[in-house]
């Protein structure tokens, strides 16, 4: 099952509903960063279904990852998902940089809402997919 059929199966916001959900606080947070200008430059092009299928798209990296998470954060196919991650957020959203890639890791444990919808892919995916994230971070930079 992926997220978008858990959110259709729980009658909660589906993903583009929640997008729009927490779009005043992004604004709050991020709205006069580069990143922020970009992303919402691009997803205001997006049809809903255009945006369906890119939450889609993200939705299966999260699934492969889940399918992983008897191995290290360090395994070489781990590290490649959070490759696909990464260059999921560039292609779609922003330029993912590895300052930004790591801070969205923190953030997938730090924030409740992050760590709740990540873990509705399978329990404990969050802090997992952290560690990959900042494994990956480290190698790199």
């Amino acid at each position: 099952m992926n997220i978008l059929d858990e959110y259709k199966e729980k009658e909660e916001l589906d993903p583009v509903e929640h997008q729009e959900k927490y779009q005043e606080e992004t604004f709050n947070r991020f709205g006069y960063s580069d990143a922020y200008k970009e992303s919402h430059e691009r997803t205001s092009k997006y049809s809903k279904e255009e945006l369906k299928e890119i939450l889609e798209r993200g939705s299966k990296i999260l699934k492969k990852l889940s399918e992983l998470m008897d191995r290290e954060p360090s395994d070489p196919e781990v590290q490649a998902l959070v490759q696909e991650w990464r260059d999921y957020i560039s292609d779609s959203f922003y330029n993912c940089t590895l300052e930004i890639l790591r801070g969205l890791g923190q953030g997938y444990v730090m924030d409740v809402r992050f760590t709740k919808n990540i873990d509705k892919v399978k329990v404990g995916l969050s802090p997992f997919f952290s560690e990959a994230i900042e494994y990956y971070c480290n190698s790199r930079g």
